[in-house]
């Protein structure tokens, strides 16, 4: 195995996460060799990526990944404490609920960048998210795709093809209430180890509270696992987990950037379901620009359905896809988005402004029964601003008005209402501005 590279210049060690639970080592040793002896497998023709060590026999390209496959909760990556407010999330059938919303891109442009420039030289980039926090407060778990690292301005702020965003972004991430942060993308590696290793010390140091799945830092003293963190609200555990399909090329023989190569989330959803009631897995896949699903993301996830997986929402098309329910031969359910599409962003289409906001209801019944309730993606739209005017509206919010004074064209709300519907199908309301389904409605009382 390669040596472990070393940092440019020494810094003091992220400090350790907040762990939810005190794990016995007999428990771990038992899981550990349970799960690796049965392991998972699929039954699909492959259908693998030219880099995927699965089709290329690289033995060590899942090497720093799988020492930490089948930590407890307590030890694996980042592990989130429910608001207090919603910890009794519990009816009086004894049912517990738990509540997801995620957005996608947050993908960031000069353009977008300059938007939170200061007098002083500092940045703010409270006016991006200002719009949808009110949503976004209710839910338990508020999950972020944060596609461009956040190396901060000591290495020198860049925009495509490899970029590098202030760290300030993720202080307004933080200040809407986001408390999980999606780091791999195809862009995790644009500024090498050491962009990784500065966004992911400072969300350790400045934000302790928000957990980062997706990558881990090769470059501090105590990296921790990429993936994943476990949301517990009462007696219910849900993990979740980040992969990319790619990162553009670059290489990364450490093994930073959780990989969607079959063997690595095989084995790692093998260890989440082993110590959480469900998971959803949130996968960097696709081909930009388009409006639907490729081959490879079907195949990938029928690879994750048949895993048991129980949710994935997806992003890096930087558009809108379908949202789909796939069942498996066994019955099991898999709410699939495919992709949420851009959050901000300064690119050139239309169809590039428009996203959307996925929300989920899980519940866990009395019998131990888990389902995901009901699911709905709510569209967003990009305003294209001067200064703090460059934001994103909910669909529902934006006005005949903002759309005339969108500096980006043919941006009205009859065409993105057009678009939305287009993309999403029968199950969404143009009245209500949302697709809306309840898959698994609770048991009515006789």
């Amino acid at each position: 195995m390669a040596k472990k590279p070393t940092r440019r210049e020494d810094r003091p060690a992220a400090p350790g996460r907040v762990l939810l639970v005190i794990a016995l080592l007999a428990v771990f040793m038992f899981l550990a060799g349970a799960f690796v002896a049965s392991g998972v497998s699929g039954s699909l023709t492959a259908y693998a990526t030219d880099d995927d060590p699965v089709t290329d026999a690289s033995g060590e390209a899942d090497q720093g990944f799988t020492e930490i496959l089948y930590d407890e909760p307590a030890q694996a990556a980042e592990d989130v404490a429910a608001d207090e407010e919603a910890v009794a999330n519990q009816d009086d059938s004894g049912s517990t609920y738990m509540t997801v919303a995620m957005i996608g891109d947050v993908l960031m442009h000069t353009y977008c960048v300059d938007s939170g420039a200061q007098a002083d030289g500092t940045y703010n980039f409270d006016h991006i998210f200002a719009n949808i926090t009110d949503e976004l407060s209710p839910f338990d778990v508020r999950v972020v795709n944060q596609e461009t690292v956040l190396g901060g301005t000591e290495l020198g702020l860049s925009d495509f093809p490899q970029f590098n965003s202030p760290q300030e972004i993720g202080d307004a991430e933080a200040e809407a209430g986001f408390n999980v942060v999606l780091c791999a993308s195809n862009h995790s590696m644009d500024v090498g180890y050491e962009g990784l290793h500065r966004e992911l010390e400072f969300w350790a140091t400045n934000h302790p509270e928000v957990s980062t799945i997706g990558a881990t830092d090769v470059l501090s003293d105590d990296p921790q696992p990429a993936n994943p963190c476990y949301v517990t609200v009462d007696d219910f555990t849900v993990a979740f987990l980040n992969f990319t399909d790619s990162t553009n090329g670059i290489e990364d023989p450490y093994g930073a950037v959780a990989r969607l190569w079959e063997q690595t989330v095989l084995e790692q959803v093998a260890g989440a379901k082993a110590n959480a009631d469900m998971v959803v897995v949130f996968p960097h896949w696709g081909e930009e620009n388009l409006l639907e699903p490729t081959d490879r993301q079907r195949y990938l996830a029928q690879l994750l359905l048949d895993a048991g997986v129980d949710v994935v929402i997806g992003a890096h098309s930087h558009t809108l896809e379908p949202v789909e329910v796939l069942t498996g031969a066994d019955g099991h359910q898999m709410v699939c988005y495919w992709s949420v599409g851009n959050f901000i962003s300064a690119m050139e289409t239309s169809e590039n402004m428009v996203g959307g906001m996925a929300e989920l209801t899980l519940r866990k019944d009395a019998d131990g029964t888990c389902v995901v309730e009901s699911y709905a993606l709510k569209p967003v739209v990009t305003h294209w601003g001067s200064g703090d005017a460059m934001t994103t509206y909910l669909l529902s919010d934006y006005t005949s008005a903002l759309a005339a004074s969108n500096g980006h064209a043919n941006m009205g709300v009859d065409w993105v209402q057009a678009h939305c519907a287009s993309v999403l199908g029968e199950d969404y309301n143009r009245a209500d501005c949302q697709l809306y389904v309840e898959l698994n409605p609770p048991a009515q009382d006789e």
